[in-house]
């Protein structure tokens, strides 16, 4: 069985032709693939961030001591 891919568009089709069973398929498909489209964007900004070396912030609320 072949799966169809499905746009935003066709959920519209669907909805205004009353289509519950087409519009359902659709749905389902089009936000597996948006989630699945950012599942992935974020396994790679996760594995981009692993070997970067970290930077100290410093708060500008923080005072830094002065020893004299």
């Amino acid at each position: 069985m072949t799966e169809i891919e499905y746009r935003v568009a066709d959920l519209l089709n669907f909805s205004s032709s009353q289509k519950p069973v087409e519009f359902k398929q659709a749905f389902d498909s089009v936000m597996l693939n948006k989630i699945s489209d950012a599942v992935d964007q974020r396994k790679i900004e996760m594995a981009q961030s692993m070997f970067r070396p970290q930077v100290e912030v410093q708060d500008e609320n923080e005072e830094e001591e002065v020893h004299a």
